[in-house]
């Protein structure tokens, strides 16, 4: 992950030894995995097994050193699984259960920053797809477009209300009003069901 941020500042891909060799890693670990569980098809399908094939296939193929462009942060998700695999081991009984999941709360935040980063990173660099550009419309609350107005939407019920749009009309900003009203219940009674049915689940 290291590497790519750093081509995300030099724009270019420099470091192909020191990356095939990390990824050799990745290669033996798929390996390793696959052997362990007979080459089932289904591990091979697993997501673990899907980042390792999808982000250290494209390095040993021959590239160009200008398109540096990759999905090899999303390997951050491999820490994750192995701090699973750790925890199997009973390694981390020695942290109180407190402790234990306050570790993992962390890592998969971590996780998700980066994933949830690289991602949006990737996708500007790549820029509109052909065929698929948003078409604004001008009005009194700048320029917006279907996107721009979903983008809105959920940024306002999930509670985060970046700013960069706000309504002019006096129907839209009424109806703003209850957007937000029934985002906070909604995500509410959401989260409420799923902690219900995780408490079922661990029953």
């Amino acid at each position: 992950v290291s590497l790519w941020v750093r081509r995300t500042y030099v724009q270019k891909c420099d470091d192909l030894l020191v990356e095939l060799s990390i990824s050799i890693f990745f290669v033996m670990g798929y390996i390793v995995r696959m052997v362990k569980n007979e080459f089932m098809p289904r591990e091979a399908l697993t997501l673990a097994c899907l980042i390792d094939v999808y982000t250290t296939v494209p390095i040993f193929m021959e590239r160009d050193e200008s398109l540096w462009p990759s999905l090899v942060f999303v390997r951050v998700f491999r820490a994750l699984d192995a701090m699973s695999q750790i925890e199997s081991t009973g390694v981390l009984d020695v942290l109180s259960d407190f402790r234990r999941a306050l570790l993992f709360l962390v890592l998969r935040t971590i996780c998700m920053v980066i994933v949830l980063s690289g991602t949006v990173f990737t996708l500007e660099i790549l820029g509109e797809i052909p065929g698929f550009t948003d078409k604004s419309i001008e009005t009194g609350m700048g320029d917006i477009s279907f996107v721009s107005i979903m983008y809105f939407s959920i940024s306002t019920i999930s509670t985060v209300g970046y700013g960069d749009f706000t309504p002019t009309t006096i129907p839209s900003r009424v109806f703003i009003c209850l957007e937000i009203v029934v985002g906070v219940l909604f995500f509410s009674v959401e989260t409420t069901n799923i902690l219900e049915l995780k408490n079922l689940l661990n029953t």
